[in-house]
């Protein structure tokens, strides 16, 4: 029954238009503010991003984007790896957890911005994306895809988290390859990809808890 409410709500988007992008921008900033977006709070950096800081896929002293930050945990993370970090979500009350959690810096800096409706006005050396592009509208990936491209440095990294829809944990199905062939064809103008890898995005335990979630950890690199 899921699958196929999700496969109807991808029918209709397009013909929604920004009605649709209004709603979900709605209900995350309703879940923001009430607190209820705690099945998704970081409580441990995931094992990729360290990665990308400990073998060098983000060069030190790198000008990080991190789309979708949330409350900020990955940012402050990596700022206090050495790196410059914005991060940046369209829900107000995600920022201002942000803020108030991490504070700002010239290090360290948070803002409330659309990526599929506007992009920052400063390029980046290396972009982050953990879980932020699956939950966005069919009809609004490319206007994400050409935003993003937009601040990518030739030679930008970009480490992307990915959610593969009807995918199993075990990895078996379909599914994985069907999501990085998508994303290669998406960004295949602008990036090239050069490793997939398939990962389990953790969510934390409450009163409804749900299992962790399938997904994949893309690297890419912009032309």
């Amino acid at each position: 029954m899921d699958a196929l409410r999700r496969y109807l709500r991808r029918l209709a988007a397009p013909f929604l238009g920004g009605r649709y992008s209004s709603k979900k921008q709605a209900r995350w900033e309703e879940c923001w503010a009430s607190h209820r977006e705690s099945a998704w709070r970081i409580t441990e950096i995931p094992d990729e991003l360290q990665e990308a800081i400990a073998l060098g896929w983000f060069l030190p002293g790198a000008d990080v984007l991190d789309i979708g930050c949330g409350r900020g945990e990955c940012a402050a993370w990596l700022a206090q790896q050495g790196l410059t970090l914005l991060g940046v979500d369209f829900a107000p009350s995600a920022i201002a957890q942000a803020r108030t959690s991490y504070g700002e810096s010239q290090q360290l800096q948070f803002a409330v911005l659309d990526i599929c409706r506007a992009a920052p006005e400063r390029c980046f050396q290396a972009l982050f994306d953990r879980g932020c592009l699956h939950g966005i509208p069919d009809q609004d990936r490319p206007a994400y895809v050409r935003h993003v491209a937009g601040v990518a440095l030739p030679g930008a990294h970009f480490l992307l988290m990915h959610k593969v829809l009807d995918g199993t944990l075990d990895g078996t199905t379909p599914a994985y390859q069907q999501t990085a062939d998508r994303i290669r064809r998406e960004f295949q103008d602008y990036f090239d990809l050069v490793r997939v890898r398939q990962i389990v995005i953790p969510r934390v335990a409450g009163p409804k808890s749900k299992p962790p979630v399938p997904a994949l950890a893309v690297w890419l690199v912009r032309k």
